[in-house]
């Protein structure tokens, strides 16, 4: 046991360890008790040497999390409207679009409706007439005096002819009627017409009939009958009894 030095034995009676101020004394680590060292020396030049901490400071201290909570807060209200608004006005584009879709479609819709509507208006007022027009010929050929009322042939006729003259105004007119309504094509006109002209009474009443044709001019009615004048003179020039080979039909053009 090691024995205490007269001044280390004072100094212990002068101070108690559980009273102040030598509690606080007795209370540091040994290693703060201990004498400094040339260790210790160089320690401590390392640490002041040392780069200091690279992290931002405000005012020397370190950044509050709060106030980079609250830029960004600042940055979010600010930018949410501005998104909202741009949301929005895609929004009223991609409605007004469909809404502009919509109206196009609603009004191809009625204008074909309307098509359809002059159209069956058209073929209405057609068969009307070619009914008025059938009822006509009908008198007509039924009583010898109404029908001098449609004599209007280049040549004077009997009135056996000129009773088969109306008819075959009807038979023409018919086919004409089916052709404009579109039940037969521009083809199948020519074709039947092509048949009518066989027979010598359908010829007579062609030729008697030319200057009544010429006064419609410029009309669809007009160009059919030019068509046929065309088909009557290649059938008169014919060599071959094969009639039915004469002539070149017309293209279909869709029309009816």
């Amino acid at each position: 046991m090691t024995e205490r030095s007269p001044a280390a034995q004072r100094d212990t009676r002068l101070c108690d360890p559980e009273y102040p101020p030598c509690a606080s004394f007795s209370a540091l680590p040994a290693a703060r008790l201990r004498p400094a060292t040339l260790e210790d020396g160089k320690r401590t030049a390392a640490v002041a040497g040392s780069p200091p901490d690279a992290r931002p400071t405000t005012g020397g201290r370190a950044p509050d999390p709060g106030v980079d909570m609250a830029t960004k807060s600042t940055a979010s209200r600010r930018t949410g409207p501005a998104a909202a608004m741009g949301i929005g006005v895609i929004a009223g584009v991609l409605v007004a679009r469909v809404l502009q879709h919509r109206a196009l479609e609603a009004l191809h819709l009625r204008l074909a409706q309307l098509e359809h509507t002059a159209h069956t208006q058209r073929h209405t007022n057609l068969a009307h007439q070619q009914r008025l027009h059938w009822e006509l010929l009908s008198k007509a050929i039924d009583d010898p005096e109404l029908a001098e009322v449609l004599d209007l042939y280049e040549t004077p006729v009997s009135p056996k002819q000129r009773r088969q003259y109306l008819f075959a105004n009807a038979l023409y007119t018919n086919l004409l009627f089916n052709y404009r309504i579109g039940n037969i094509s521009h083809e199948e006109f020519f074709k039947h017409v092509r048949g009518f002209l066989q027979n010598p009474a359908v010829r007579e009443y062609w030729y008697a009939t030319r200057q009544q044709r010429a006064s419609l001019a410029d009309t669809e009615e007009a160009e059919l009958g030019q068509m046929v004048d065309d088909l009557l003179q290649q059938l008169e020039e014919a060599d071959t009894e094969e009639w039915w080979v004469v002539g070149e039909p017309p293209a279909d053009d869709g029309d009816g």
